[in-house]
């Protein structure tokens, strides 16, 4: 067996085990009290009581926002597309997880 077959087989029984996990009442429990407790229906815009933003706190919030943005994703996806990402594409990358900072230009609808 191959890495990339071996890489399939483990991504495609964590696939699994996420769907069997949250297709649960437990699971369903747990999932509701992440997204509860970690803000995930609320902005992730953190500000001074004078209304100034706090970007590190910002950041903080959106990366526990995205634990559950993870979850959820996850649970989209069936075996059978892990698996072609793995044979196919040699793996999966997580866009998701690349974030950037820059200032916003006339392009991206913002001021330059």
């Amino acid at each position: 067996m191959d890495s990339r077959t071996e890489a399939a087989d483990k991504a495609e029984d964590t696939l699994k085990a996420y769907l069997r996990l949250f297709a649960s009442k437990d699971g369903q429990m747990v999932l509701n009290d992440l997204m509860k407790r970690y803000h995930f229906f609320q902005a992730s815009v953190a500000t001074n009581k004078d209304g100034s933003e706090q970007p590190h706190m910002t950041f903080f919030y959106e990366g526990q926002r995205d634990v559950i943005c993870t979850i959820l994703s996850t649970l989209e996806k069936t075996p059978a597309f892990i698996r072609e990402l793995y044979t196919q594409q040699g793996g999966i990358t997580h866009a998701h997880a690349t974030y950037s900072v820059s200032e916003p230009t006339d392009e991206d609808g913002g001021e330059q």
